[in-house]
């Protein structure tokens, strides 16, 4: 039987590895045997390369996390922008159509305004009419200048209603606008709104997709 006497050392440093030592261990030859043991070094070799290979593995599968997690980050930067762009056109959209309804109600008032205007001179062309029936029947007896008075009331009266009606059409003109308005704006805002839950369900959808591969990534 041969033996292989290795010197101890007390607080001396080995100069091999452990790898090497192991190595050396694993060449020296078993008890009854003068050959070294290849099968378990090469074993071990192998199991060494296996796990490089499964390292390598984890390694490739950390970097496509990682590369996918930027892809996400990016895209949903570029979506954020994008919604932010929508919302500024449509906060523009809003304040262009809120001045238009500001106009058109300015001048539906300016329209109430002359029509009452319009009606209180007609009531005082009224009240003047009766003053003047009223003198004219105290002076019977004029009747040329009485039916020239009447004449001209008469006239002013048939203008007044004129006026009177195409300021009423022009009223309903502009309501019946500002009502297809206010609908059609109703319309649009439903639209929007509906349009905004959309996007940012997507958002949320995509934070917490992004939320969850960073915590798988993580572990």
């Amino acid at each position: 039987r041969r033996s292989v006497d290795v010197p101890r050392s007390g607080a001396v440093t080995p100069i091999m590895s452990p790898i090497h030592s192991r190595r050396a261990s694993l060449l020296l030859p078993k008890d009854g045997d003068d050959r070294p043991d290849f099968s378990r070094i090469g074993k071990e070799d192998k199991d060494r390369e296996k796990d490089k290979a499964k390292e390598k593995r984890q390694s490739d599968r950390a970097n496509d996390k990682a590369s996918e997690l930027r892809q996400s980050l990016a895209e949903l930067s570029n979506f954020s922008a994008e919604t932010t762009r929508q919302l500024d056109q449509t906060h523009y959209a809003l304040l262009e159509k809120t001045s238009s309804l500001q106009v058109m109600v300015k001048a539906l008032k300016d329209l109430a305004q002359a029509s009452c205007d319009l009606q209180m001179g007609f009531d005082m062309a009224a009240q003047e009419l009766e003053t003047d029936v009223t003198n004219q029947l105290r002076n019977i007896g004029h009747f040329e200048s009485q039916q020239s008075t009447i004449e001209t009331l008469q006239n002013r009266i048939h203008l007044g209603r004129q006026t009177a009606n195409k300021l009423a059409a022009r009223v309903d003109v502009v309501r019946r606008q500002i009502e297809g308005w206010e609908r059609a704006d109703r319309a649009w805002q439903e639209k929007t709104r509906k349009r905004l839950r959309i996007t940012w369900a997507a958002l949320l959808s995509i934070v917490c997709l992004i939320g969850l591969l960073f915590v798988s990534f993580s572990y």
